[in-house]
């Protein structure tokens, strides 16, 4: 393996765009190419960077002589560039969630373990310091048994009216649940083994947007430990940041919250606005991006050169999409429904 790992990047959209930062930044890495269905977009990009624009994945995959791929295309579309990745013999980064079906997800888990290549999930909430600062404190034993996590992951309204063109298509479940089902399934240490959930409706579809506003989930796990998670799309766009990230553990000799959206060490006021600046996921110093967004597309980087397995694979993110789908089915049915 090259001292620096070649990489091309499927989709160039809103995360799509953290991982062309993150390869072109990073010494370890080289941006090679860019795959985007919007070629106007496409093309400047790859001038932006430096790089070979193509149209078609399956042209970047086979002639861009790359060492590594990252799938960053809308949650429901990971299912087919993440298997030509496999059947490729390439290392793939793929965004969170792995697939929106199982029958995707197995697909996709499957392809990489009949190829042998290295498959990583993006859930980069693995590296962010106040939950890795949390997990280890469990891991040392300082909080005892886990009993329960509660947590919520929300955004403003405008993340599926104006940032997300294919938000009828999908669901702040997967687009945030799936993060903190992830994280509650980490920090607990166990398999969820039943869900339910409810579900509410009508601001977002009243906007012609066909999606729920919000979930409310309760996931039992193997251990008898508890998550009980919020996630909804119709927060006012005057909230402070465009998220809203909050994290409450409970174990038997002792508690922690985090709240990791801001951290409220700094205030911003303007004309008619009052915001508290990231300070976690993506900040400029000096010209180069840096936070836990970042860190996690570098450990696939330096997991891939450095032949190590990733704190994250296809594993993790078959089994949350196991659980949103049996959330989706609690939904439908108003019953537990056990995994």
């Amino acid at each position: 393996m090259a001292e620096k790992l070649d990489v091309g990047v499927i989709g160039a959209g809103t995360f799509g765009s953290m991982h062309l930062e993150a390869y072109s930044s990073y010494h370890r890495s080289n941006l090679r190419a860019i795959c985007d269905i919007d070629e106007e977009k496409g093309k400047r990009l790859a001038g932006h960077y430096g790089c070979e624009y193509y149209s078609d994945y399956r042209r970047m995959i086979s002639d861009a002589g790359l060492d590594a791929v990252s799938v960053a295309t809308p949650d429901f579309m990971h299912r087919e560039p993440a298997v030509r990745a496999a059947e490729s013999g390439l290392p793939l980064l793929l965004e969170k969630p792995m697939a929106t079906t199982v029958e995707d997800a197995e697909a996709i888990h499957g392809a990489f373990e009949k190829s042998g290549a290295m498959l990583m999930v993006d859930f980069h909430n693995r590296f962010s310091p106040p939950f890795v600062y949390l997990k280890k404190s469990i891991e040392e034993g300082e909080m005892g048994d886990p009993l329960f996590v509660q947590g919520r992951l929300n955004d403003t309204i405008y993340v599926p009216t104006g940032m997300l063109g294919w938000s009828s298509r999908s669901s702040v479940l997967w687009f945030l649940g799936s993060h903190v089902i992830d994280l509650s399934r980490w920090l607990l240490s166990s398999d969820p083994v039943s869900v339910y959930c409810v579900e509410g409706r009508g601001v977002l579809s009243g906007m012609g947007i066909d999606t729920a506003d919000f979930y409310h989930s309760i996931i039992s796990f193997e251990s008898g430990s508890v998550a009980n998670l919020e996630n909804c799309w119709i927060l006012p766009e005057s909230h402070p940041s465009v998220y809203d990230l909050q994290m409450e553990f409970v174990g038997s000799k002792g508690g922690y919250n985090a709240s990791a959206s801001h951290t409220n060490m700094a205030e911003k006021f303007t004309a008619g606005k009052r915001e508290n600046p990231d300070m976690l996921a993506s900040l400029d110093i000096h010209g180069r991006q840096i936070g836990f967004a970042k860190y996690s597309i570098w450990h696939f980087v330096d997991c891939v050169l450095d032949d190590q397995d990733p704190i994250v694979g296809g594993e993790d993110g078959l089994w949350v999409t196991r659980t949103i789908c049996g959330l989706q089915e609690s939904c439908a049915t108003g019953r537990v429904v056990k995994l």
